[in-house]
Protein backbone atom coordinates (compact mmCIF):
# COMPACT_ATOMS: atom_id res chain seq x y z
CA UNK A 1 0.00 0.00 0.00
CA UNK A 2 2.02 3.12 1.17
CA UNK A 3 5.56 3.90 2.42
CA UNK A 4 7.31 6.34 4.74
CA UNK A 5 10.25 8.67 4.16
CA UNK A 6 12.47 8.04 1.19
CA UNK A 7 16.21 8.50 1.18
CA UNK A 8 16.05 11.65 -0.90
CA UNK A 9 13.00 13.34 0.61
CA UNK A 10 14.85 16.50 1.64
CA UNK A 11 17.18 16.74 -1.36
CA UNK A 12 16.50 19.34 -4.03
CA UNK A 13 17.58 18.40 -7.51
CA UNK A 14 20.72 20.24 -8.62
CA UNK A 15 20.45 22.24 -5.38
CA UNK A 16 18.12 24.59 -7.22
CA UNK A 17 14.94 26.09 -5.85
CA UNK A 18 12.09 23.68 -6.70
CA UNK A 19 9.47 25.14 -8.98
CA UNK A 20 6.67 24.01 -6.67
CA UNK A 21 7.96 26.34 -3.95
CA UNK A 22 7.92 29.32 -6.29
CA UNK A 23 4.35 28.49 -7.32
CA UNK A 24 3.25 28.14 -3.70
CA UNK A 25 4.79 31.51 -2.84
CA UNK A 26 2.76 33.08 -5.64
CA UNK A 27 -0.36 31.43 -4.22
CA UNK A 28 0.48 32.77 -0.76
CA UNK A 29 0.64 36.32 -2.14
CA UNK A 30 -2.73 35.78 -3.79
CA UNK A 31 -4.35 34.55 -0.58
CA UNK A 32 -2.87 37.39 1.44
CA UNK A 33 -4.34 39.84 -1.08
CA UNK A 34 -7.68 38.04 -0.83
CA UNK A 35 -7.68 38.22 2.97
CA UNK A 36 -6.77 41.94 2.93
CA UNK A 37 -9.82 42.61 0.75
CA UNK A 38 -12.18 40.47 2.79
CA UNK A 39 -13.96 42.33 5.56
CA UNK A 40 -15.79 39.32 6.97
CA UNK A 41 -14.30 37.79 10.10
CA UNK A 42 -13.45 34.06 9.77
CA UNK A 43 -16.25 31.88 11.13
CA UNK A 44 -14.22 28.73 11.84
CA UNK A 45 -10.75 28.09 13.20
CA UNK A 46 -8.94 25.17 11.57
CA UNK A 47 -5.87 23.84 13.35
CA UNK A 48 -3.45 22.06 11.02
CA UNK A 49 -1.52 19.36 12.86
CA UNK A 50 2.21 18.62 12.54
CA UNK A 51 2.96 18.20 8.86
CA UNK A 52 4.77 15.33 7.24
CA UNK A 53 6.46 18.20 5.45
CA UNK A 54 9.71 16.42 4.59
CA UNK A 55 7.60 14.45 2.09
CA UNK A 56 7.07 17.09 -0.56
CA UNK A 57 3.58 16.09 -1.76
CA UNK A 58 2.31 16.45 1.83
CA UNK A 59 4.04 19.84 2.02
CA UNK A 60 2.14 20.96 -1.08
CA UNK A 61 -1.23 19.54 -0.03
CA UNK A 62 -0.98 21.20 3.39
CA UNK A 63 -0.53 24.59 1.74
CA UNK A 64 -3.24 24.09 -0.87
CA UNK A 65 -5.79 22.81 1.63
CA UNK A 66 -5.04 25.72 3.96
CA UNK A 67 -5.60 28.20 1.11
CA UNK A 68 -8.79 26.43 -0.01
CA UNK A 69 -10.19 26.61 3.52
CA UNK A 70 -9.28 30.30 3.84
CA UNK A 71 -11.04 31.02 0.56
CA UNK A 72 -14.13 29.52 2.18
CA UNK A 73 -13.92 31.82 5.19
CA UNK A 74 -11.91 29.79 7.72
CA UNK A 75 -8.78 30.81 9.60
CA UNK A 76 -5.72 28.56 9.79
CA UNK A 77 -3.58 27.87 12.87
CA UNK A 78 -0.68 25.50 12.14
CA UNK A 79 1.24 23.64 14.84
CA UNK A 80 4.57 21.86 14.44
CA UNK A 81 6.98 19.72 16.41
CA UNK A 82 10.12 21.76 17.06
CA UNK A 83 12.37 19.08 18.49
CA UNK A 84 10.52 17.92 21.59
CA UNK A 85 11.13 14.26 20.66
CA UNK A 86 14.42 12.41 20.97
CA UNK A 87 16.54 9.58 19.49
CA UNK A 88 13.92 8.44 16.95
CA UNK A 89 10.46 9.66 16.02
CA UNK A 90 7.62 8.96 13.63
CA UNK A 91 9.30 11.08 10.96
CA UNK A 92 12.99 10.20 11.35
CA UNK A 93 14.50 6.98 12.58
CA UNK A 94 15.74 3.52 11.77
CA UNK A 95 16.89 2.73 8.25
CA UNK A 96 15.08 5.75 6.79
CA UNK A 97 17.60 8.25 8.19
CA UNK A 98 20.19 7.33 5.56
CA UNK A 99 22.99 7.21 8.18
CA UNK A 100 22.24 10.73 9.42
CA UNK A 101 22.10 11.58 13.09
CA UNK A 102 18.61 12.04 14.50
CA UNK A 103 19.41 15.65 15.45
CA UNK A 104 20.27 16.42 11.82
CA UNK A 105 17.05 14.90 10.50
CA UNK A 106 15.07 16.61 13.24
CA UNK A 107 16.52 19.96 12.21
CA UNK A 108 15.66 19.25 8.57
CA UNK A 109 12.08 18.47 9.55
CA UNK A 110 11.80 21.67 11.58
CA UNK A 111 13.28 23.69 8.70
CA UNK A 112 10.72 22.22 6.30
CA UNK A 113 7.86 22.97 8.69
CA UNK A 114 9.01 26.56 9.11
CA UNK A 115 9.31 26.90 5.34
CA UNK A 116 5.83 25.41 4.93
CA UNK A 117 4.24 28.02 7.18
CA UNK A 118 6.65 30.89 6.42
CA UNK A 119 3.88 33.29 5.46
CA UNK A 120 1.92 32.33 8.61
CA UNK A 121 4.78 32.43 11.09
CA UNK A 122 2.85 34.69 13.45
CA UNK A 123 0.02 32.12 13.66
CA UNK A 124 2.22 29.01 13.73
CA UNK A 125 2.59 27.37 17.16
CA UNK A 126 5.63 25.29 18.16
CA UNK A 127 4.82 22.37 20.47
CA UNK A 128 7.76 23.13 22.79
CA UNK A 129 5.74 26.04 24.14
CA UNK A 130 3.47 23.52 25.88
CA UNK A 131 5.92 21.17 27.59
CA UNK A 132 8.33 21.87 30.45
CA UNK A 133 11.64 20.20 31.24
CA UNK A 134 10.10 18.95 34.49
CA UNK A 135 7.26 17.28 32.59
CA UNK A 136 9.76 15.69 30.20
CA UNK A 137 11.78 14.26 33.08
CA UNK A 138 8.66 12.86 34.71
CA UNK A 139 7.67 11.05 31.50
CA UNK A 140 11.18 9.68 30.91
CA UNK A 141 11.31 8.43 34.51
CA UNK A 142 7.86 6.85 34.25
CA UNK A 143 8.73 4.94 31.07
CA UNK A 144 12.22 4.07 32.27
CA UNK A 145 10.74 2.23 35.24
CA UNK A 146 8.60 -0.10 33.09
CA UNK A 147 9.39 -3.81 33.28
CA UNK A 148 10.96 -5.34 30.16
CA UNK A 149 8.41 -5.76 27.38
CA UNK A 150 5.66 -3.80 29.15
CA UNK A 151 6.04 -0.85 26.80
CA UNK A 152 4.27 -2.70 23.95
CA UNK A 153 1.01 -3.08 25.89
CA UNK A 154 1.15 0.33 27.58
CA UNK A 155 -2.09 2.30 27.58
CA UNK A 156 -2.76 5.88 28.59
CA UNK A 157 -6.06 7.75 28.59
CA UNK A 158 -7.70 4.59 27.20
CA UNK A 159 -5.49 4.70 24.09
CA UNK A 160 -2.99 2.05 22.86
CA UNK A 161 0.18 4.12 23.14
CA UNK A 162 2.35 0.99 23.36
CA UNK A 163 0.91 -0.40 20.13
CA UNK A 164 1.44 2.93 18.39
CA UNK A 165 5.06 2.99 19.62
CA UNK A 166 5.56 -0.54 18.33
CA UNK A 167 4.14 0.31 14.90
CA UNK A 168 6.47 3.30 14.56
CA UNK A 169 9.44 1.17 15.58
CA UNK A 170 8.86 -1.68 13.13
CA UNK A 171 8.07 0.76 10.32
CA UNK A 172 11.32 2.63 11.01
CA UNK A 173 13.33 -0.59 10.84
CA UNK A 174 11.28 -2.27 8.05
CA UNK A 175 10.41 -5.47 9.91
CA UNK A 176 7.16 -6.83 11.36
CA UNK A 177 8.47 -7.68 14.83
CA UNK A 178 10.56 -5.70 17.35
CA UNK A 179 12.38 -8.96 18.11
CA UNK A 180 14.33 -8.44 14.89
CA UNK A 181 15.61 -4.99 15.93
CA UNK A 182 18.77 -4.43 17.90
CA UNK A 183 18.11 -2.56 21.16
CA UNK A 184 14.36 -2.78 20.52
CA UNK A 185 13.51 -2.43 24.21
CA UNK A 186 15.16 0.96 24.57
CA UNK A 187 14.00 2.19 21.18
CA UNK A 188 10.43 1.09 21.93
CA UNK A 189 10.48 2.96 25.22
CA UNK A 190 11.87 6.00 23.39
CA UNK A 191 8.92 6.01 21.00
CA UNK A 192 6.49 5.51 23.84
CA UNK A 193 8.00 8.44 25.77
CA UNK A 194 7.87 10.60 22.63
CA UNK A 195 4.19 9.83 22.14
CA UNK A 196 3.43 10.69 25.76
CA UNK A 197 5.26 14.00 25.31
CA UNK A 198 3.09 14.67 22.28
CA UNK A 199 -0.01 13.68 24.25
CA UNK A 200 0.84 16.24 26.91
CA UNK A 201 1.42 19.00 24.35
CA UNK A 202 -1.60 18.16 22.20
CA UNK A 203 -3.95 18.41 25.17
CA UNK A 204 -2.55 21.83 26.05
CA UNK A 205 -2.45 23.18 22.52
CA UNK A 206 -6.04 22.08 21.90
CA UNK A 207 -7.11 23.89 25.06
CA UNK A 208 -5.14 26.96 23.97
CA UNK A 209 -6.22 27.14 20.32
CA UNK A 210 -9.75 25.81 20.83
CA UNK A 211 -10.06 24.84 17.15
CA UNK A 212 -13.38 24.12 15.52
CA UNK A 213 -11.72 21.48 13.32
CA UNK A 214 -8.34 19.77 13.01
CA UNK A 215 -6.76 18.72 9.70
CA UNK A 216 -3.56 16.74 9.57
CA UNK A 217 -1.42 14.02 8.02
CA UNK A 218 -2.77 10.45 7.97
CA UNK A 219 -3.31 9.27 11.53
CA UNK A 220 -2.49 5.60 11.09
CA UNK A 221 0.79 6.12 12.91
CA UNK A 222 1.21 7.35 16.48
CA UNK A 223 2.32 10.96 16.05
CA UNK A 224 -1.01 11.78 14.42
CA UNK A 225 -3.10 9.02 16.00
CA UNK A 226 -2.39 10.68 19.34
CA UNK A 227 -3.73 13.99 18.05
CA UNK A 228 -6.84 12.25 16.71
CA UNK A 229 -7.39 10.64 20.11
CA UNK A 230 -7.43 13.96 21.94
CA UNK A 231 -9.55 15.64 19.29
CA UNK A 232 -12.16 12.92 19.77
CA UNK A 233 -11.99 13.33 23.55
CA UNK A 234 -12.66 17.05 23.01
CA UNK A 235 -15.43 16.39 20.46
CA UNK A 236 -13.39 18.30 17.87
CA UNK A 237 -13.96 16.96 14.34
CA UNK A 238 -10.67 15.52 13.09
CA UNK A 239 -9.67 14.97 9.45
CA UNK A 240 -6.60 13.15 8.14
CA UNK A 241 -5.37 12.71 4.60
CA UNK A 242 -2.75 10.87 2.56
CA UNK A 243 -1.67 11.13 -1.12
CA UNK A 244 -2.65 7.59 -2.08
CA UNK A 245 -1.42 7.55 -5.70
CA UNK A 246 0.25 10.01 -8.04
CA UNK A 247 -2.84 12.17 -8.35
CA UNK A 248 -5.35 10.70 -5.91
CA UNK A 249 -5.82 11.48 -2.25
CA UNK A 250 -7.68 9.79 0.60
CA UNK A 251 -9.35 11.74 3.42
CA UNK A 252 -11.07 10.44 6.55
CA UNK A 253 -13.08 11.86 9.44
CA UNK A 254 -12.12 10.83 13.00
CA UNK A 255 -10.05 8.04 11.49
CA UNK A 256 -6.85 7.31 9.62
CA UNK A 257 -7.25 8.01 5.91
CA UNK A 258 -5.42 4.78 5.12
CA UNK A 259 -7.45 2.84 7.67
CA UNK A 260 -9.76 2.36 4.66
CA UNK A 261 -12.88 2.05 6.76
CA UNK A 262 -15.89 2.50 4.52
CA UNK A 263 -18.30 -0.30 5.30
CA UNK A 264 -20.79 2.35 6.42
CA UNK A 265 -21.67 3.22 2.82
CA UNK A 266 -21.16 -0.11 1.04
CA UNK A 267 -24.80 -1.25 1.00
CA UNK A 268 -26.02 2.14 -0.20
CA UNK A 269 -23.24 2.53 -2.75
CA UNK A 270 -23.91 -0.84 -4.38
CA UNK A 271 -27.63 -0.36 -4.93
CA UNK A 272 -28.38 -1.10 -8.59
CA UNK A 273 -26.16 -2.31 -11.40
CA UNK A 274 -23.03 -0.60 -12.63
CA UNK A 275 -23.63 1.97 -15.32
CA UNK A 276 -22.06 1.29 -18.71
CA UNK A 277 -19.70 4.28 -18.40
CA UNK A 278 -18.46 3.00 -15.03
CA UNK A 279 -17.87 -0.49 -16.40
CA UNK A 280 -15.74 1.04 -19.14
CA UNK A 281 -13.90 3.16 -16.58
CA UNK A 282 -13.13 0.13 -14.40
CA UNK A 283 -12.01 -2.03 -17.33
CA UNK A 284 -9.71 0.78 -18.43
CA UNK A 285 -8.34 1.00 -14.87
CA UNK A 286 -7.68 -2.73 -14.81
CA UNK A 287 -5.74 -2.42 -18.06
CA UNK A 288 -3.76 0.51 -16.68
CA UNK A 289 -2.87 -1.42 -13.51
CA UNK A 290 -0.78 -3.79 -15.59
CA UNK A 291 1.47 -0.83 -16.50
CA UNK A 292 1.73 0.69 -13.00
CA UNK A 293 1.40 4.19 -14.48
CA UNK A 294 -0.56 5.62 -11.56
CA UNK A 295 1.44 4.04 -8.73
CA UNK A 296 3.76 6.10 -6.53
CA UNK A 297 6.30 3.31 -7.00
CA UNK A 298 5.76 1.14 -10.06
CA UNK A 299 5.43 -2.39 -8.70
CA UNK A 300 3.25 -3.66 -11.54
CA UNK A 301 5.96 -4.10 -14.17
CA UNK A 302 9.60 -5.22 -13.77
CA UNK A 303 11.98 -2.28 -13.40
CA UNK A 304 15.67 -1.94 -14.28
CA UNK A 305 16.80 -3.45 -10.96
CA UNK A 306 14.55 -6.52 -11.40
CA UNK A 307 16.74 -8.82 -13.45
CA UNK A 308 16.38 -12.26 -11.80
CA UNK A 309 15.09 -14.66 -14.48
CA UNK A 310 12.11 -16.92 -13.79
CA UNK A 311 11.81 -20.26 -15.55
CA UNK A 312 8.05 -20.65 -15.85
CA UNK A 313 8.55 -23.94 -17.70
CA UNK A 314 8.98 -25.60 -14.31
CA UNK A 315 5.48 -24.48 -13.27
CA UNK A 316 2.73 -26.92 -14.19
CA UNK A 317 -0.05 -25.51 -16.35
CA UNK A 318 -2.36 -28.41 -15.55
CA UNK A 319 -2.41 -28.50 -11.74
CA UNK A 320 -5.03 -26.41 -9.91
CA UNK A 321 -2.97 -23.46 -8.70
CA UNK A 322 -3.23 -20.81 -6.00
CA UNK A 323 -1.32 -17.59 -6.52
CA UNK A 324 -0.27 -15.78 -3.33
CA UNK A 325 0.75 -12.12 -3.79
CA UNK A 326 2.23 -10.98 -0.48
CA UNK A 327 2.33 -7.65 1.32
CA UNK A 328 5.42 -5.84 2.57
CA UNK A 329 5.54 -7.09 6.17
CA UNK A 330 6.24 -3.72 7.82
CA UNK A 331 3.85 -1.57 5.80
CA UNK A 332 0.67 -0.23 7.38
CA UNK A 333 -1.38 -2.35 4.97
CA UNK A 334 -0.16 -5.46 6.79
CA UNK A 335 0.29 -4.26 10.38
CA UNK A 336 -2.34 -5.19 12.99
CA UNK A 337 -4.49 -6.93 10.38
CA UNK A 338 -4.21 -10.56 11.54
CA UNK A 339 -7.30 -12.76 11.85
CA UNK A 340 -6.27 -16.37 11.26
CA UNK A 341 -2.48 -16.32 11.61
CA UNK A 342 -0.23 -14.54 14.10
CA UNK A 343 1.57 -12.64 11.33
CA UNK A 344 2.30 -12.70 7.62
CA UNK A 345 5.20 -15.14 8.03
CA UNK A 346 3.01 -17.61 9.88
CA UNK A 347 0.43 -17.36 7.08
CA UNK A 348 3.00 -18.05 4.35
CA UNK A 349 4.74 -20.94 6.12
CA UNK A 350 1.48 -22.58 7.19
CA UNK A 351 0.21 -22.41 3.63
CA UNK A 352 3.40 -24.00 2.27
CA UNK A 353 3.04 -26.74 4.91
CA UNK A 354 -0.49 -27.44 3.70
CA UNK A 355 0.45 -27.54 0.01
CA UNK A 356 3.39 -29.85 0.80
CA UNK A 357 0.78 -32.37 1.92
CA UNK A 358 -1.32 -31.87 -1.24
CA UNK A 359 1.15 -32.50 -4.10
CA UNK A 360 -1.65 -32.64 -6.70
CA UNK A 361 -2.18 -28.90 -6.13
CA UNK A 362 0.22 -26.01 -6.76
CA UNK A 363 1.18 -22.77 -5.02
CA UNK A 364 2.95 -19.71 -6.49
CA UNK A 365 4.18 -17.15 -3.94
CA UNK A 366 4.87 -13.71 -5.46
CA UNK A 367 6.87 -11.47 -3.13
CA UNK A 368 6.01 -7.77 -3.20
CA UNK A 369 8.50 -5.94 -5.46
CA UNK A 370 8.86 -3.13 -2.91
CA UNK A 371 10.76 -5.46 -0.60
CA UNK A 372 13.86 -4.75 -2.67
CA UNK A 373 13.37 -1.47 -4.50
CA UNK A 374 16.33 0.95 -4.69
CA UNK A 375 14.01 3.93 -4.12
CA UNK A 376 13.43 2.85 -0.51
CA UNK A 377 15.44 0.97 2.14
CA UNK A 378 15.58 -2.75 1.57
CA UNK A 379 13.14 -4.70 3.72
CA UNK A 380 15.08 -6.46 6.49
CA UNK A 381 12.46 -9.16 6.96
CA UNK A 382 11.64 -10.51 3.53
CA UNK A 383 9.37 -13.33 2.45
CA UNK A 384 12.37 -15.08 0.91
CA UNK A 385 14.26 -15.20 4.22
CA UNK A 386 11.16 -16.25 6.16
CA UNK A 387 10.68 -19.19 3.78
CA UNK A 388 14.37 -20.17 3.62
CA UNK A 389 14.59 -20.52 7.42
CA UNK A 390 11.94 -23.28 7.28
CA UNK A 391 12.38 -24.55 3.74
CA UNK A 392 15.94 -24.47 2.36
CA UNK A 393 14.38 -26.39 -0.53
CA UNK A 394 10.75 -25.82 -1.39
CA UNK A 395 8.33 -28.69 -2.09
CA UNK A 396 8.11 -29.52 -5.81
CA UNK A 397 4.63 -28.01 -6.04
CA UNK A 398 5.52 -24.67 -4.43
CA UNK A 399 7.22 -21.84 -6.33
CA UNK A 400 8.66 -18.61 -4.98
CA UNK A 401 8.99 -15.51 -7.19
CA UNK A 402 11.49 -13.06 -5.71
CA UNK A 403 11.01 -9.26 -5.51
CA UNK A 404 13.90 -8.92 -7.97
CA UNK A 405 12.35 -11.21 -10.55
CA UNK A 406 11.87 -9.98 -14.11
CA UNK A 407 8.28 -11.18 -14.27
CA UNK A 408 5.09 -9.42 -13.20
CA UNK A 409 2.13 -10.93 -11.39
CA UNK A 410 0.10 -10.46 -14.58
CA UNK A 411 2.39 -12.86 -16.43
CA UNK A 412 1.65 -15.48 -13.75
CA UNK A 413 -2.14 -15.22 -13.98
CA UNK A 414 -2.48 -17.82 -16.78
CA UNK A 415 -1.28 -20.41 -14.24
CA UNK A 416 -3.69 -19.28 -11.51
CA UNK A 417 -6.95 -20.90 -10.48
CA UNK A 418 -7.52 -18.88 -7.32
CA UNK A 419 -5.86 -16.11 -5.32
CA UNK A 420 -4.89 -16.23 -1.63
CA UNK A 421 -4.20 -12.85 -0.03
CA UNK A 422 -3.35 -11.25 3.29
CA UNK A 423 -4.57 -7.69 2.68
CA UNK A 424 -3.04 -6.71 -0.65
CA UNK A 425 -5.17 -4.81 -3.14
CA UNK A 426 -4.14 -7.39 -5.71
CA UNK A 427 -7.09 -9.34 -4.28
CA UNK A 428 -9.51 -6.80 -5.71
CA UNK A 429 -7.96 -7.08 -9.15
CA UNK A 430 -8.00 -10.86 -9.09
CA UNK A 431 -11.69 -10.88 -8.13
CA UNK A 432 -12.57 -8.34 -10.82
CA UNK A 433 -10.76 -10.50 -13.37
CA UNK A 434 -12.87 -13.50 -12.33
CA UNK A 435 -10.49 -15.36 -9.99
CA UNK A 436 -11.96 -16.66 -6.69
CA UNK A 437 -10.02 -15.03 -3.81
CA UNK A 438 -9.51 -16.11 -0.20
CA UNK A 439 -8.72 -13.41 2.38
CA UNK A 440 -6.82 -14.29 5.56
CA UNK A 441 -6.57 -10.90 7.28
CA UNK A 442 -8.40 -7.58 7.55
CA UNK A 443 -8.26 -6.64 3.90
CA UNK A 444 -10.29 -3.49 3.14
CA UNK A 445 -12.59 -5.59 0.93
CA UNK A 446 -13.07 -8.53 3.30
CA UNK A 447 -16.77 -9.40 3.83
CA UNK A 448 -17.84 -7.18 0.94
CA UNK A 449 -19.49 -10.05 -0.89
CA UNK A 450 -16.98 -11.15 -3.51
CA UNK A 451 -14.27 -13.04 -1.56
CA UNK A 452 -14.09 -16.14 0.60
CA UNK A 453 -13.41 -14.98 4.16
CA UNK A 454 -12.53 -17.84 6.54
CA UNK A 455 -12.23 -17.11 10.26
CA UNK A 456 -9.88 -19.91 11.35
CA UNK A 457 -7.27 -22.28 9.94
CA UNK A 458 -9.70 -25.15 9.39
CA UNK A 459 -12.05 -22.95 7.36
CA UNK A 460 -9.04 -21.57 5.47
CA UNK A 461 -7.70 -24.94 4.36
CA UNK A 462 -11.20 -26.18 3.54
CA UNK A 463 -11.72 -23.09 1.35
CA UNK A 464 -8.46 -23.72 -0.55
CA UNK A 465 -9.34 -27.36 -1.16
CA UNK A 466 -12.92 -26.61 -2.15
CA UNK A 467 -12.01 -23.83 -4.61
CA UNK A 468 -9.12 -25.72 -6.20
CA UNK A 469 -11.28 -28.85 -6.53
CA UNK A 470 -14.32 -27.05 -7.94
CA UNK A 471 -15.34 -27.65 -11.53
CA UNK A 472 -16.40 -24.00 -11.70
CA UNK A 473 -13.08 -22.17 -12.05
CA UNK A 474 -14.41 -18.65 -12.59
CA UNK A 475 -16.02 -16.34 -10.07
CA UNK A 476 -19.73 -15.89 -10.76
CA UNK A 477 -20.85 -12.73 -12.54
CA UNK A 478 -22.58 -11.24 -9.48
CA UNK A 479 -19.38 -11.40 -7.44
CA UNK A 480 -17.33 -9.98 -10.29
CA UNK A 481 -19.75 -7.07 -10.42
CA UNK A 482 -19.37 -6.54 -6.66
CA UNK A 483 -15.58 -6.52 -7.09
CA UNK A 484 -15.87 -3.92 -9.83
CA UNK A 485 -18.21 -1.82 -7.70
CA UNK A 486 -15.58 -1.95 -4.98
CA UNK A 487 -12.97 -0.72 -7.46
CA UNK A 488 -15.31 2.11 -8.45
CA UNK A 489 -15.72 3.18 -4.86
CA UNK A 490 -12.17 2.54 -3.68
CA UNK A 491 -10.20 4.01 -6.58
CA UNK A 492 -12.60 6.59 -8.00
CA UNK A 493 -14.54 7.82 -4.96
CA UNK A 494 -12.57 7.23 -1.74
CA UNK A 495 -9.34 7.91 -3.62
CA UNK A 496 -10.28 11.25 -5.16
CA UNK A 497 -8.55 12.83 -8.12
CA UNK A 498 -8.38 16.49 -7.14
CA UNK A 499 -6.21 17.47 -10.12
CA UNK A 500 -4.10 19.68 -7.86
CA UNK A 501 -0.79 17.83 -7.54
CA UNK A 502 1.13 15.02 -9.19
CA UNK A 503 2.93 13.26 -6.34
CA UNK A 504 6.12 11.26 -6.69
CA UNK A 505 8.62 9.48 -4.48
CA UNK A 506 11.38 10.08 -7.00
CA UNK A 507 11.02 13.72 -8.08
CA UNK A 508 9.52 17.02 -6.98
CA UNK A 509 5.72 17.25 -7.00
CA UNK A 510 4.12 19.04 -9.91
CA UNK A 511 1.40 21.56 -9.13
CA UNK A 512 -1.37 21.30 -11.72
CA UNK A 513 -3.17 24.60 -11.10
CA UNK A 514 -1.96 28.08 -11.96
CA UNK A 515 -3.90 30.25 -9.52
CA UNK A 516 -5.80 30.03 -6.24
CA UNK A 517 -8.89 30.94 -8.24
CA UNK A 518 -9.03 27.25 -9.13
CA UNK A 519 -9.32 26.42 -5.42
CA UNK A 520 -12.45 28.52 -4.98
CA UNK A 521 -15.85 26.83 -4.45
CA UNK A 522 -17.55 25.65 -7.62
CA UNK A 523 -14.43 24.78 -9.62
CA UNK A 524 -13.66 21.28 -8.35
CA UNK A 525 -16.44 18.97 -7.15
CA UNK A 526 -14.14 16.58 -5.26
CA UNK A 527 -12.25 19.40 -3.53
CA UNK A 528 -15.55 21.10 -2.66
CA UNK A 529 -16.77 17.84 -1.10
CA UNK A 530 -13.79 17.61 1.23
CA UNK A 531 -13.70 21.30 2.12
CA UNK A 532 -17.47 21.40 2.76
CA UNK A 533 -17.24 18.22 4.88
CA UNK A 534 -14.51 19.80 7.01
CA UNK A 535 -16.30 23.13 7.38
CA UNK A 536 -19.59 21.44 8.25
CA UNK A 537 -17.96 18.83 10.52
CA UNK A 538 -19.48 15.99 8.50
CA UNK A 539 -18.10 12.48 7.91
CA UNK A 540 -16.29 11.78 4.67
CA UNK A 541 -18.00 8.40 4.34
CA UNK A 542 -21.33 7.45 5.90
CA UNK A 543 -24.41 5.43 4.98
CA UNK A 544 -25.72 8.25 2.80
CA UNK A 545 -22.70 10.27 1.64
CA UNK A 546 -19.30 9.64 0.07
CA UNK A 547 -16.92 11.54 -2.22
CA UNK A 548 -18.08 12.05 -5.81
CA UNK A 549 -16.68 9.86 -8.56
CA UNK A 550 -13.61 11.56 -9.97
Amino acid sequence: MLFSILKNLTKHRNNSRPNYLAILETFEKEIELHKSRTKKKPELKIMVGPSFSIYKPCFVYDRLFAIALELRGASITPIFCDGIQSKECNVAGGVWTNAQEFSQRCNQCQTQSKLLWKSRQNETIPLSRFISETEKREIYSQIGNLQEGDWESYTHDNAPFGRWARDILVNNWVVSSPNLIQDAENLGKTHLANLLLLAKTYQKVLDFVKPDRVLTNDSYYGMWATLQHYCEKNDTPFYSYWPATKQRIAVAHNDAAMGLNFKACWVSFTQGSLKKEYKELINSWLDMQTTGQNLLINTAQPQKHQTTPVNTLTISNTKPTAIMPTNVCWDLAALNKQIIFKDMGDWILSTIDWFSMHPHLQLIIKAHPAEQNPAIPETNERVETIIANRYPTLPDNVFFISPKSNISIYELLPFATIGIVHTTTAGIELSARGYPVITTAKAPYRDFGFTEDPNNKQEYYEAILQLLSSKEKRLDDAKIEFAKQFILFYHFSYYSQLNLVTASFESDPEILISSIEQLRPGNNAALDYYMDSILQGQPIVSHDRWPPIS
